[in-house]
């Protein structure tokens, strides 16, 4: 893992709906589904795991500020 931020997405426009989705980008030929998997249930309010060598993870939790504790006090049990 690099990093657990906290942020604000739109989950129609930047994942195309709930459930689990891939972010989309868009290129000449097309949209390419390259991005960053979403986990998204409800909401706004998300975080965004940014792992190495791998696609970001968002997730969006009921209580953010909990699940960015939780990941952070893993995350150092394993590093």
């Amino acid at each position: 893992m690099d990093s657990i931020t906290i942020t604000e997405i739109f989950p129609t426009t930047d994942f195309g709906g709930v459930g689990v989705r891939f972010q989309p980008s868009f290129y000449r030929w097309g949209i390419r589904f390259g991005g960053s998997v979403g986990y998204i249930v409800d909401g706004r309010q998300a975080i965004r795991i940014k792992r190495v060598g791998e696609n970001s993870l968002v997730v969006t939790p009921m209580d953010t500020y909990t699940l960015v504790r939780t990941v952070e006090r893993v995350g150092r049990i394993g590093g």
